[in-house]
């Protein structure tokens, strides 16, 4: 997770991997979650995007322990006309309806069912 991050002068969100087919996040305790679907938009942080927002400076944050995960149908790309030229369709995320589904999937650590255990089971 750190080393997906990229450290910006203003904190915002970023590293999202667009066309993921599937990811699994695994602690460093072997624990995972996998998940899955057609096509989507990943990204994983030390940080939630509303507190990137709440600094001017990357040397104001602190990792926070958790891990955010945000997984989006699509992004649309970088650029708005404000300051370059428009972005090209292929990049543009023009839908105004759209049906999204993925899978997710705890998976065991050694013996240990995580479904289980934050199920409260």
């Amino acid at each position: 997770v750190e080393e997906n991050f990229e450290h910006y002068v203003k904190p915002q969100e970023n590293s999202s991997h667009f066309g993921c087919r599937w990811a699994q996040l695994s602690s460093v305790a072997g624990s995972s979650v996998l998940f899955g679907a057609d096509s989507f938009s990943l990204s994983v942080s030390h940080y939630e995007p509303h507190y990137l927002t709440k600094f001017a400076h990357d040397y104001e944050l602190v990792p926070e322990k958790e891990t955010t995960l945000i997984v989006d149908y699509r992004n649309s790309g970088i650029g708005s006309g404000s300051c370059g030229p428009q972005l090209t369709p292929e990049y543009q995320l023009c839908e105004k309806e759209f049906d999204f589904e993925f899978a997710l999937k705890p998976l065991r650590a050694a013996n240990v069912d995580l479904f289980n255990i934050y199920a409260g089971i």
